[in-house]
């Protein structure tokens, strides 16, 4: 995707998502895929709803960040997904209440709560806890990956 419509597709879905109340305080982060190499993300420390473009982040899936701003401390969750599913073309992170507290319990999700999760999510897993950014919970995640484009970090979100 052009970079310039990127940039506007992650301030739309910043803004819902926060207006939803799936990004509380500065919390979550999206970025969209926009080269073979790099992705815009979501700066860090800053509330999603009052982003500009002007705020957001060119990322390499090295690290190399070509934009003044910091990226979210995520960055590397997000370059492990599209470094390891080249059709990759977004990722979010959110952190709704109610998962945040599911994703605090034990409970797994063996079948289906609602006829719509059966067709839509398949499975739902959750992978388990590491430090917020770490490339530990990068890897948790393409590991969840491998069975659904949807996952639950433990004690996180």
């Amino acid at each position: 995707m052009k970079k310039n419509q990127a940039a506007k597709e992650i301030i739309f879905y910043a803004k819902k998502l926060k207006e939803l109340g799936f990004l509380a305080g500065f919390s979550g982060n999206i970025s969209v895929r926009i080269s073979e190499k790099s992705f815009l993300i979501t700066p860090s420390s800053q509330d999603k709803s009052q982003i500009k473009i002007s705020d957001l982040c060119e990322t390499g899936l090295n690290g190399k960040i070509f934009s003044k701003n910091k990226p979210s401390s995520e960055w590397r969750l997000h370059a492990f997904v599209y470094e390891n599913y080249p059709k990759a073309k977004a990722v979010i992170h959110t952190h709704p209440p109610f998962i945040s507290v599911f994703s605090c319990s034990k409970v797994k999700i063996n079948k289906p709560l609602l006829a719509e999760f059966e067709i839509m999510l398949k499975k739902l897993p959750k992978s388990g806890y590491f430090t917020p950014g770490s490339g530990d919970l990068a890897k948790a995640v393409k590991k969840a990956c491998d069975s659904s484009q949807t996952v639950i970090l433990s004690n996180h979100g």
